[in-house]
């Protein structure tokens, strides 16, 4: 989802590559900004439990449906509509996923306290309890606190790109809500 850019076949765009999840100014004949959506990174709630640790990690403008970017086939300007020289970088951004194995999301130990067994790891019982929460509680609160805070900003996108195209065919914003009915 977080690489979706499927503007010519998403009603939502208004077949423009930059209103979509995954913005790409350089698929736009009349904007063609060096701009837009470029990486993704992303862990799995499945993969903690599994206690896999993994960061998902891609670099690039999406290609899942549009065609892969290479500066010696965009004319991107910078916003001023002065041209960029992007010496040194590489020119196809075809990247594949890379898996970051990471420490940030194992639990941590003191040298005193007893190795917990599998149950534990899930539900601390209340000898454990000490009235502070358990840290693989604190990780999942923050990991779920992030996906609801992803979640609104692609429903207040979704919002304001609706809005855009009733306000394109005329359609005051006023009466928006009896259209969708």
């Amino acid at each position: 989802m977080l690489r979706y850019n499927d503007f010519r076949n998403d009603n939502l765009s208004n077949n423009k590559a930059y209103l979509t999840i995954a913005a790409r100014y350089d698929l736009d004949s009349k904007k063609d900004y060096c701009h837009g959506a470029t990486d993704v990174k992303y862990v799995s709630i499945k993969e903690l439990f599994e206690g896999k640790s993994l960061i998902h990690i891609i670099s690039g403008p999406s290609n899942d449906q549009q065609p892969t970017f290479a500066w010696s086939n965009t004319t991107c300007r910078a916003y001023d509509g002065t041209e960029r020289n992007y010496e040194g970088m590489i020119d196809v951004w075809n990247k594949d996923w890379v898996e970051y194995k990471t420490q940030l999301f194992q639990i941590q130990k003191k040298e005193d306290e007893p190795i917990e067994t599998d149950t534990d790891k899930v539900v601390p019982t209340d000898d454990q309890s000490s009235g502070k929460p358990n840290n693989t509680v604190i990780i999942i609160l923050g990991v779920v606190s992030g996906v609801l805070l992803i979640l609104l900003v692609v429903f207040i996108i979704l919002y304001v790109m609706a809005k855009r195209k009733y306000n394109d065919v005329g359609i005051p914003s006023s009466q928006v809500e009896l259209v969708d009915k």
